[in-house]
């Protein structure tokens, strides 16, 4: 058992206890719950994009731990009117800040298509801890920086197209990229987190099919673990953190004759701006 798991474990007793006395407290789905606010910062609203570790246990056996994957779990804030079953998750979230823990207990009766195996159960304990919250100003910001952002793109792109376009580089699988500002992080190893924002079209007609920007939230992805195209998994280890750069890739290193049907065309050569965040 690591450190992190035993934390967890002292945590989730803690508060279960604490659930379970009189002076517990209840959200308005009456699931019980005990909070830990050592976080700082705006409460969680509505559309706010969650970025947290989540456990969920039965007695002292963990069936659930987001924190054996690399990245946090990614949650967005839904609206009232979007949630049709009580949830923990979205009882307790608008009670936390980025920073806060809490633990939820949620009766096994109040759960739909209840999996075999926990039949016999009476309650799940559901552990959270914040790591980070995006709010609307912070998603406003870099949404913001969309309109500059399709403008290199689309200067480039034109340049490239005529052949005009200065200090490009060409890999030997055949990625093109060409650097706008490099960043002065390290270069990303296979396994490691890495989060960026991005602009994407087709190098054919400049048509935008996807852009982080919009989300107004950066894109997070393990590199070198085929979690994203190999043009993607190449860039990201080619780059340093905190770099910018327009990148020309490939169909065999993109969607190859697949494409997406709807969204990409078969055989189609990409172009991203992107920015690896440092």
């Amino acid at each position: 058992m690591n450190i992190r798991i035993a934390f967890f474990i002292i945590l989730a007793g803690i508060s279960i206890a604490s659930c379970k006395n009189e002076n517990s407290s209840t959200t308005k789905n009456g699931f019980k719950y005990k909070l830990f606010k050592t976080g700082k910062g705006d409460f969680i609203k509505t559309g706010d994009i969650v970025y947290l570790n989540a456990m969920l246990m039965h007695n002292d056996s963990i069936f659930l731990d987001t924190r054996t994957n690399p990245m946090p779990f990614e949650f967005v804030m839904p609206h009232d009117s979007q949630v049709t079953n009580p949830s923990p998750i979205v009882d307790i979230l608008p009670l936390m800040r980025a920073g806060d823990s809490a633990v939820v207990i949620q009766p096994t009766d109040s759960l739909k298509n209840l999996q075999p195996f926990m039949k016999k159960w009476k309650e799940i304990q559901h552990s959270f801890k914040i790591l980070r919250v995006v709010g609307e100003k912070e998603m406003k910001t870099v949404r913001d920086k969309e309109a500059a952002i399709i403008t290199q793109a689309n200067k480039d792109l034109e340049d490239y197209k005529a052949n005009k376009l200065q200090n490009m580089k060409t890999t030997t699988s055949g990625l093109k990229y060409v650097i706008h500002q490099e960043g002065d992080g390290a270069v990303p190893k296979a396994g490691e987190v890495v989060n960026v924002l991005y602009y994407g079209a087709e190098l054919s007609n400049g048509k935008e099919f996807d852009s982080a920007y919009k989300k107004g939230a950066p894109f997070s992805v393990i590199v070198g673990q085929q979690q994203v195209i190999p043009g993607w998994d190449e860039i990201l280890q080619t780059l340093k953190k905190g770099t910018s750069a327009t990148v020309f890739i490939p169909s065999k290193l993109a969607y190859g004759e697949r494409g997406i049907p709807g969204i990409i065309a078969p055989n189609s050569d990409l172009m991203f701006y992107i920015d690896v965040i440092k």
